[in-house]
């Protein structure tokens, strides 16, 4: 019979396993294990951003599969534990970021703009540095969501920052790159470049080539 922390511990520890599936694009396996963390979590004392973490796992793996009603009832979850100061305020931001990755599925886009500034803005506040790398993704996100409005003029030199961000510390051969140059792809191609745009998709294509699973996803997502 496990006590309050070692429940505590299990579950966060599944909540990894959890990750790993998501951050490797396998959604259905990450929502198995983010289930079975939530259900040892019943009942666990404190542990409240281990808790919000595991729902937050479940909204992102429930976009990824468009079981967005899924992906709502949990944000609402995550908003019912914020009011209620379940989880540090500082977390708010993870919040914020869940409900961009739904309203950009819902194509929302305005909302989900609102909601990823209002992310972005957080960590700056709570002592990121802009140019820090772990603010990638949600800087990628964004860029998403402008492509989505049309905004392709604002994209490019976010992407651009986004890229001379990574290029320092990364192979350009890693998948990341791939996701920027998609992107960046897109934006030439609006802005009439489309010689430009063509060698954007193949570096895209090498770069995914060496993810099988991201080049299948960019398949689904773009062609």
């Amino acid at each position: 019979m496990m006590d309050n922390d070692e429940k505590g511990a299990y579950a966060t520890y599944l909540g990894r396993i959890g990750w790993y599936y998501s951050k490797n694009s396998e959604s259905r396996e990450a929502i198995e294990y983010f289930m079975k963390a939530k259900k040892v979590f019943e009942g666990v004392k404190e542990y409240g951003t281990s808790k919000s973490n595991i729902v937050f796992g479940l909204v992102i793996s429930n976009v990824q599969l468009g079981n967005l009603k899924e992906a709502e009832a949990n944000i609402q979850i995550m908003q019912d534990m914020f009011n209620q100061n379940l989880i540090d305020k500082t977390d708010a931001a993870t919040l914020d970021y869940a409900k961009a990755h739904l309203f950009l599925a819902q194509g929302k886009y305005e909302e989900a703009l609102k909601q990823i500034n209002a992310t972005i803005d957080a960590c700056i506040d709570n002592g990121m540095k802009p140019q820090d790398v772990f603010l990638t993704g949600l800087y990628l996100l964004k860029i998403d969501i402008l492509n989505n409005l049309k905004n392709y003029n604002d994209a490019l030199p976010l992407l651009e920052e986004v890229y001379n961000m990574k290029k320092p510390k990364e192979k350009e051969e890693y998948p990341i790159f791939g996701r920027i140059y998609t992107q960046m792809s897109i934006v030439k191609l609006e802005l009439g470049n489309n010689n430009e745009a063509l060698e954007y998709a193949k570096k895209a294509v090498e770069a995914f080539l060496k993810d099988p699973i991201k080049m299948l996803l960019l398949h689904l997502t773009y062609i």
